[in-house]
C-alpha cells in the first residue's frame, strides 16, 4: 500500500507547472496579443484615412458641381475674377433682350468667395452668405482664351488631419474646367 500512494503523490508533483513554463506561456500570449493589436491598429487607420478621404472627394465635387451650376447661367462679360484670383463676382443671366442685344442680369450680384483664414468657400448673395464647402485649404480661378472661346479653370484643395495619428493629413486636390457662355451675335 505504501508504493501506491508514493506513486499517486509523484504523479501530483509533476502534474503541476514550473515558473519557466508559465514565464514562457505569458511571452508568447504577449507576443500574440501585440500582433493582433498592431493589426487591428493598422487597419483602423487605414478605414479613417479611406473614409476621411472618400468625404473630402464627395464635399469637393459637390462644391464644384454648386460653382459650375452657377457659371452655366453667366455670359463671360458678366464675370469678373479677383486679381488673386479666390474670388469671382457675376450676375446670373435671366434671359436676352433680342431688341437690345443685351442681357437681362439680376439685380443681386453674387460671390464666390474663399475665406482662408477658416478654411470654408462661400457664396455672397445680397448680403446672405451660404457656405458651400469647409475644410479647403486652397482655392485658385484663371480664366484662359484662345480667339474664339474663354474657359474658366477652378482648383480647389481640400485637407483634414487625420485623429489616430494626429500629425497626418488627409488631402484631396481636383480641377475643373468650363467654359463660359459668349454673348450672342446681332442679326
Amino acid at each position: 500500500k505504501k508504493t501506491s500512494f508514493t506513486m499517486n503523490s509523484n504523479l501530483k508533483l509533476k502534474s503541476g507547472s514550473t515558473l519557466l513554463e508559465i514565464t514562457m506561456v505569458c511571452l508568447i500570449l504577449t507576443i500574440l496579443m501585440g500582433a493582433v493589436i498592431s493589426i487591428l491598429l493598422s487597419t483602423s487607420n487605414f478605414y479613417e484615412t479611406a473614409s476621411i478621404d472618400t468625404d473630402l472627394f464627395q464635399r469637393g465635387q459637390i462644391a464644384l458641381h454648386e460653382l459650375t451650376n452657377e457659371l452655366e447661367k453667366v455670359y463671360r462679360d458678366q464675370v469678373t475674377i479677383a486679381k488673386n484670383g479666390t474670388e469671382i463676382r457675376y450676375y446670373q443671366t435671366l434671359g436676352w433682350d433680342t431688341n437690345t442685344f443685351q442681357p437681362q442680369l439680376e439685380t443681386t450680384q453674387r460671390v464666390f468667395t474663399w475665406v482662408s483664414d477658416e478654411k470654408k468657400l462661400v457664396l455672397l448673395q445680397g448680403g446672405e452668405e451660404k457656405v458651400i464647402c469647409y475644410d479647403v485649404t486652397h482655392f485658385q480661378i484663371s480664366t484662359e482664351s484662345n480667339n474664339t472661346r474663354e474657359r474658366l479653370v477652378v482648383y480647389l484643395e481640400m485637407a483634414k488631419i487625420l485623429h489616430l495619428q494626429r500629425t497626418d493629413w488627409a488631402t484631396q486636390s481636383m480641377r475643373q474646367e468650363l467654359y463660359l457662355r459668349p454673348q450672342p451675335e446681332k442679326p
